[in-house]
């Protein structure tokens, strides 16, 4: 989700400026630079997970697991999030996905298994049991 709202977001970057910053172009605005720049790097971060779990390096720890995938959810929603903030209003149109992609990672949130504080707390269990066992 992350990296199509980064993809979509310079597609329609490289067309239109920032009247009221005086830019002609989108990304020669700071602060759009520093959103897309927060934004692929927390999918770089995104990926290196993926790539350590599909490495098979995860200890086997379904807490573990739970808990630092729910951080890859909160960087997903925190790069769509700074991508949303730095948009033109037209980003409330009804072609733009990045508008239904910031409804929907928000709406996921409510679920357990995607929200960030649920996951720390189940794997801080398992780790205080142990700490308290060994």
């Amino acid at each position: 989700m992350a990296r199509y709202a980064l993809e979509s977001f310079l597609e329609n970057a490289r067309n239109g400026g920032v009247t009221h910053l005086g830019y002609a172009k989108r990304l020669d605005s700071a602060q759009v630079q520093a959103a897309v720049g927060k934004a692929a790097v927390d999918i770089k971060l995104i990926e290196a997970f993926q790539h350590w779990m599909l490495s098979g390096r995860d200890d086997g720890d379904p807490q573990l697991l739970l808990a630092t995938a729910t951080g890859c959810f909160r960087l997903a929603r925190e790069a769509i999030e700074a991508l949303y903030e730095v948009a033109p209003s037209s980003v409330i149109a009804l072609g733009d996905p990045l508008q239904r992609l910031l409804r929907d990672v928000r709406a996921f949130e409510h679920q357990h298994v995607f929200s960030t504080f649920i996951g720390h707390e189940l794997y801080g269990r398992v780790a205080c049991a142990e700490a308290a066992a060994g």
